[in-house]
């Protein structure tokens, strides 16, 4: 992706321009430990979030009947507050990545702390109130990246881990609260709980047969056993999460930066998405070596951890291999036949498409290194 410096004017941001996302993100510190007890704060939190992200996206009508949808569908208290949180880890994390691009000075680190003091003066509840701190330390890994011009991939690596730890440090946070010690038992325990919670879901769907009665989709074995193998994939869960909240928060930060005509700040290879190498050749083996350990039930250890590997890669590599194929077909104008296809089996069934995709990613990721290789070894001699 070529950018062009001179297709924005480059503006000094207003004092309001500076003081206003500086604001917003004291706002959404402030608001996020009484999101779950406060249905009007939750909403206010999704709003503020969702005005943001609109307003810096290039179809923002496409955007607003999106949000609309979403949250729609999910118009419960307790899912209003959960989408509240995820959108302002995302927004938070880019709009304070921006601010520290934007002002440069170490007193910024008073804004989580003052959130945080004057949530905990409130609840009187310093591990809720830890909650407030949630998007400190992933701003911090992304304006880092940023200032460094790291490569995207390497930067979304470096912020997911450091959205792992923030949320990682806040649950043992709220279970020292509950318990009054750090018991790592207690996660199983609660994995066993949601593995049983799980089991009950499925044993309850029924399939309606055309005489009117009802068959149960699942044996209650069948139900433990996919109960099981949802609660086993829980870290590579949790990690494509962090993932997703990296790469759009490092998007929104993009998107800031680009409003504001400093496309001198933004290289290629800031924005292209490449797996590397390595990536491709882990998916690859990760793939195989699943597909062998699930013959035996004595590899269940291997096939749990080679499965969480495989989906962990999967949103990457599928993303790189249709940005790539995209550009390809952009520059070429050649292999469009083969987008109808697999618009087709997205409608008919999205995960063998991010599957095609994920294969595609890790196709590229590998071929293409390996021919500028021999391309640089060829011309040399």
């Amino acid at each position: 992706m070529n950018i062009n410096h001179a297709e924005l004017e480059i503006k000094k941001p207003s004092p309001l321009a500076k003081i206003l996302p500086l604001l917003t993100v004291f706002a959404l510190s402030f608001a996020l430990p009484f999101i779950f007890t406060n249905v009007y704060v939750a909403i206010a939190v999704v709003a503020a979030c969702a005005i943001t992200i609109v307003a810096m996206s290039k179809r923002k009508f496409l955007t607003s009947i999106i949000f609309f949808a979403v949250i729609s569908n999910f118009a419960t208290e307790s899912a209003c507050a959960t989408i509240g949180l995820i959108l302002a880890l995302v927004v938070g994390t880019g709009l304070f990545a921006r601010v520290i691009d934007v002002w440069r000075s170490p007193l910024l680190a008073a804004i989580p702390v003052a959130a945080f003091a004057a949530s905990a003066f409130i609840l009187r509840d310093l591990a809720m109130a830890s909650v407030s701190l949630i998007f400190a330390l992933p701003a911090l890994a992304l304006f880092i990246a940023f200032k460094r011009r790291e490569a995207r991939v390497g930067a979304i690596c470096l912020i997911s881990a450091s959205v792992f730890v923030s949320i990682t440090a806040i649950i043992f946070c709220l279970m020292y609260k509950e318990l009054g010690r750090f018991d790592i038992s207690a996660l199983s325990q609660k994995a066993e709980l949601y593995k049983a919670q799980i089991a009950s879901v499925l044993d309850q769907l029924h399939l309606a047969l055309p005489n009117g009665e009802a068959q149960d989709l699942f044996t209650m074995e069948e139900a433990s056993a996919y109960a099981a193998s949802a609660v086993s994939l829980f870290p590579a869960i949790f990690i494509i999460f962090c993932n997703a909240v990296a790469f759009f928060a490092q998007k929104l930060l993009y998107s800031f930066t680009t409003a504001a005509g400093e496309l001198d700040k933004l290289e290629d290879r800031m924005i292209s998405l490449m797996m590397s190498p390595v990536s491709g050749a882990i998916w690859i083996v990760s793939f195989f070596v699943s597909t062998i350990a699930a013959t035996s039930k004595d590899y269940a250890t291997l096939y749990t951890l080679c499965q969480n590997i495989f989906l962990i890669f999967i949103p990457g590599l599928a993303a790189s291999g249709i940005m790539i194929k995209l550009t390809k077909i952009a520059h070429t104008h050649q292999g469009v036949w083969i987008v109808i296809p697999f618009i087709l089996i997205a409608f008919i069934d999205i995960s063998i498409a991010l599957l095609l995709a994920a294969g595609l990613g890790a196709y590229y990721s590998i071929s293409i290194p390996l021919n500028r290789f021999l391309k640089a070894n060829s011309d040399r001699s």
